[in-house]
């Protein structure tokens, strides 16, 4: 007897009528189990594997083939909407790994340095003022201050930095 490979609009019917031959189950843990498994589960129909798996947080049903592996999960877990955002014990968070910028305590004259720069800017180039208030300029200017992070022991002529 063949093994019958259903469509994934036939797989989502059975699922949406809640159908007992529709089972999800959890990958074995082998040694070299990826852990995008945690996120998954391969569905079976009549004790049948099928060419699916299915997210743990969404539902969504994701083709599962020797041929893509598991580049549809990891896909798909950087844009789930309803991934649970729990981080595993061992592993730091984005915000212990880069301390927040908000804990930095900028010294006055550093304001007022960058304030009367600005204020150049703006008198020298004939710009208006609103445009360091610009998602454009802030973009800019903090690629700027990581490349001079970057380069802090050395001095940087800033005409190699424009384009």
């Amino acid at each position: 007897m063949t093994a019958k490979l259903l469509s994934r609009e036939e797989i989502l019917s059975l699922m949406k009528q809640e159908n007992d031959s529709v089972k999800l189950v959890p990958k074995k843990k082998k040694l070299n189990t990826s852990e995008l498994w945690d996120h998954f589960h391969q569905v079976f129909v009549n004790n049948q594997q099928q060419q699916y798996v299915s997210c743990n947080s969404c539902k969504v049903l994701l083709l599962f083939t020797s041929a893509n592996g598991t580049n549809n999960m990891k896909t798909h877990l950087k844009s789930c909407s309803k991934l649970d955002q729990t981080i595993s014990s061992g592993q730091k968070s984005v915000t212990e790994f880069y301390p927040s910028m908000n804990n930095i305590h900028i010294p006055q004259r550093i304001k007022s340095a960058v304030l009367r720069a600005c204020s150049e800017f703006a008198a020298i180039d004939n710009r208006a003022f609103e445009t360091m208030a610009g998602d454009g300029f802030k973009i800019l200017l903090q690629e700027i201050f990581d490349a001079g992070r970057v380069l802090n022991r050395s001095s940087l002529d800033v005409d190699a930095l424009i384009p």
